[in-house]
C-alpha cells in the first residue's frame, strides 16, 4: 500500500470516528438506549470506504470510550463494558466489517447493510440480557429485551441502511477514484 493510500485510509479511519461519535450526542431517548445517527456513520463508512474503515472506526470509537473520554450514552470509562448497552457498540465492529465487503450496486449495498443491522442487534440483545440478568440481577425476559432493546428501533436502523446504502451508492466512485 502506497503512503499516500495509507495517509488517505487514516484519515478515513479518524472522520468517520468522530462522525460516530457526534451521532452519539444526536440522540431521541426511548427506554434504557436512546436512538443515534452512530449506526448511520458506522454503515456509511464502511459501504464507502471497506471494511477495514468501517471496523477501525468503530474500534477507535470504542478505546476512546474505553479510556475514559465520555462518548458513550452514559459516559465513559473500562467499567462501561459491564453497561447493558455495551453490546451493541461491539455490535458496531462486526458492522463496519459486513457492510465493508466489497459490492457493487444499490441492492447489494442494503442488503449488507441489513445484514449489519441484523448483527449489531443479534449481539447487542444477547450482551444486554446476560448483563442485565447476570451481572445486574434486573430480572428481564428476552422477549423483554428483544422488544425493548431491538423491536422498537428497526424502523430507524432500516431507515439508516437504506440512508447509508444510497449515499454510498452516489458518493463511493468519488471516494473511490
Amino acid at each position: 500500500m502506497s503512503k499516500r493510500l495509507a495517509v488517505k485510509k487514516l484519515a478515513y479511519i479518524a472522520l468517520f470516528t468522530v462522525l460516530i461519535v457526534v451521532g452519539g450526542f444526536v440522540r431521541i431517548p426511548v427506554g434504557t438506549i436512546p436512538i443515534t445517527l452512530q449506526t448511520l456513520f458506522v454503515l456509511l463508512g464502511a459501504s464507502l470506504c471497506g471494511k477495514t474503515v468501517g471496523a477501525l472506526s468503530a474500534v477507535v470509537y470504542l478505546i476512546i470510550g474505553l479510556i475514559g473520554v465520555p462518548v458513550f450514552s452514559a459516559g465513559g470509562g473500562i467499567f462501561y463494558v459491564l453497561q447493558p448497552t455495551f453490546g451493541y457498540l461491539l455490535g458496531f465492529v462486526l458492522a463496519g466489517l459486513i457492510a465493508g465487503v466489497p459490492k457493487k450496486g444499490f441492492w447489494s449495498r442494503l442488503g449488507l447493510n441489513l445484514l449489519s443491522i441484523i448483527v449489531i442487534h443479534v449481539v447487542g440483545v444477547v450482551y444486554f440480557y446476560l448483563i442485565s440478568n447476570f451481572y445486574l440481577d434486573i430480572s428481564l425476559g428476552l422477549s423483554q429485551v428483544i422488544l425493548s432493546g431491538s423491536i422498537i428501533f428497526l424502523p430507524v436502523d432500516i431507515i439508516s441502511a437504506t440512508l447509508s446504502a444510497i449515499i454510498a451508492n452516489k458518493v463511493y466512485p468519488i471516494v473511490n477514484k
